[in-house]
């Protein structure tokens, strides 16, 4: 008679990982393919997996068609009181919201002495009427935005500075124009991106920009190139400031630091000659420098602060699709999201299509696959104190400005929150050349959970069970699999499929929140395999 065997099936909490040996003999597992999964569910937050947290409208204003910048502004209003505005850039126009309201500012553009601009025939510029819709420096089209000192610092053809408690848009005068990266660090605003130079401004007076004045002493301006061999550096792709320890100036193929005051004692760091990061969206960093990026051949994680070279991620676990990125071709954003304890990567496409995303658990060190609807593709982020399940907004290709809210059973505008998860695939045989047969299968959900459809996808080889799986889902077709059913919340009896092959997967999938509790079969071993 042949053995029975109970196998106890593991949540695949270490996420996703396409390069991992098929039939993993010991855990923590990981799994061979993933959708809107996440190793903590949406129900309890509980680390026992389950479906990522719904999308959900922040406000109910439609921002317009084509979003370009977000970025939160902080500052004191007339009247003394703090205010934490987000400034949004929409179709040209610069939105403020402050809590729920959204206004429409019609700046005029001023000269730096508060003369009033206007055209050959005398009509006042206002901001809209100047700043395109889409970026013109940019290759994908989006505005970067930094705030200091109460104000709105906008790189594009020029250098703006909104003000808002005025009402006004400047151009920062004398700044160095089609400049598309800005950044500010230890009082000083740095302009870069157009070419292979960076600038910094006289500290504390970003209208200064005489590079060689030495009689502006210890704080003048600063000119500089990504290099310190003579060689001509690349193109600057990337200028982010990490508090007053570092300033990161990078290309697609090198790294460099700006540590100390860049005016005076200051000095250009190499990080690496090698890896570079390929966009500006393409970094996060944590509140204690963790740096996360995107290179041309992966992520790679670094420490600001350590003398060790940044180190690709992980060989074994990062997902092909996030190496040699077009980014003509997609807008490339990461965030640090501190309440979900993890960092959010998105890679939108410009055209009509959906793109990719992935969220990466700081606890577990797991990737996880991301996909949303067509018109919820983020193009801008920002970071707002809010209460809630998220503090990340996301500016959407409808209009719209989402984040996740436990709140919701499934995306807005009543999207499914399409989820599916391979686990496995598991050998059935007793050996080599064998097959082995599913039984029985059981399993129990969270309290709370919806319907998951489990499905059981049989091969001779587990590369091929995996394929056919994955084939499937992405297809929307269920050609592949020999047995399915349905699972409620809570403890489901046994399931009889009698699923027979060398190796097996098991498909999950939802249409709604759900959390992992137990999951188990009863496989039995049998003869050679049927040679057709």
């Amino acid at each position: 008679m042949a053995k029975l065997r109970e196998v106890n099936v593991l949540f695949p909490i270490l996420g996703e990982n396409r390069r991992g040996v098929y039939a993993q003999e010991t855990a923590p597992f990981t799994s061979p393919y993933s959708e809107n999964i996440r190793s903590f569910d949406s129900i309890e937050r509980r680390g026992r997996g389950g479906s990522r947290l719904p999308l959900k409208k922040w406000i109910s204003t439609d921002m317009g068609a084509s979003i370009t910048a977000m970025e939160r502004l902080s500052y004191q209003d007339g009247s003394g009181d703090h205010q934490e505005d987000l400034v949004v850039i929409v179709d040209g126009n610069l939105k403020i919201i402050q809590g729920s309201s959204v206004t429409t500012s019609v700046s005029n553009l001023e000269a730096e002495d508060g003369t009033l601009i206007t055209d050959e025939a005398g009509v006042q510029i206002t901001f809209e009427s100047t700043v395109a819709a889409i970026n013109t420096v940019t290759g994908t089209g989006g505005y970067n935005m930094v705030q200091y000192g109460g104000k709105m610092f906008i790189a594009g053809d020029y250098c703006y500075r909104y003000d808002p408690n005025a009402g006004t848009i400047e151009i920062v005068a004398n700044a160095p124009v089609g400049q598309p990266l800005v950044e500010v660090y230890r009082h000083c605003l740095a302009l870069a991106g157009e070419d292979h130079i960076f600038y910094i401004s006289e500290q504390g007076n970003f209208s200064k920009w005489s590079f060689f004045d030495l009689s502006r002493g210890a704080k003048r301006a600063i000119v500089g190139t990504p290099t310190d061999d003579g060689k001509l550096g690349g193109d600057c792709t990337c200028i982010k400031s990490w508090g007053n320890d570092a300033l990161i100036v990078a290309t697609k193929d090198s790294i460099w630091a700006i540590v100390g005051n860049p005016n005076t004692s200051g000095r250009l760091e190499s990080v690496s000659r090698e890896i570079g990061i390929i966009a500006q969206g393409a970094i996060s960093i944590t509140a204690d420098g963790f740096v996360l990026f995107v290179a041309r051949s992966g992520v790679y994680s670094w420490q600001i602060g350590s003398n060790a070279a940044p180190k690709k991620f992980s060989e074994k676990i990062v997902p092909e699709e996030l190496k040699d990125i077009d980014t003509d071709a997609n807008v490339v954003k990461m965030q640090y999201d501190e309440k979900a304890n993890g960092i959010r990567l998105f890679v939108t496409p410009t055209a009509a299509t959906v793109g990719t995303h992935w969220f990466f658990d700081l606890e577990t060190k797991a990737f996880w696959r991301t996909k949303y609807q067509q018109t919820h593709q983020p193009l801008a982020l920002a970071v707002m104190p809010i209460a809630g399940d998220s503090n990340v907004i996301m500016g959407c290709k409808d209009g719209y400005l989402r984040r996740h809210d436990s709140t919701s059973t499934t995306d807005d505008d009543g999207s499914d929150l399409n989820s599916h998860l391979l686990i496995g695939p598991f050998k059935l045989g007793g050996g080599g050349g064998h097959d082995g047969m599913i039984q029985k299968i059981f399993a129990a959900l969270a309290d709370g959970s919806e319907d998951v459809t489990w499905a059981i996808v049989t091969a001779d080889s587990g590369e091929e069970a995996v394929d056919n799986a994955v084939t499937d889902i992405q297809a929307g077709t269920t050609v592949n699999v020999v047995a399915t059913g349905t699972w409620e919340e809570n403890f489901n009896s046994y399931r009889h499929p009698r699923s027979r092959g060398a190796y097996a997967v098991l498909w999950l999938s939802c249409t709604s929140n759900w959390g992992y509790e137990t999951l188990g079969f009863i496989k039995k071993s049998l003869g050679k395999m049927r040679v057709v």
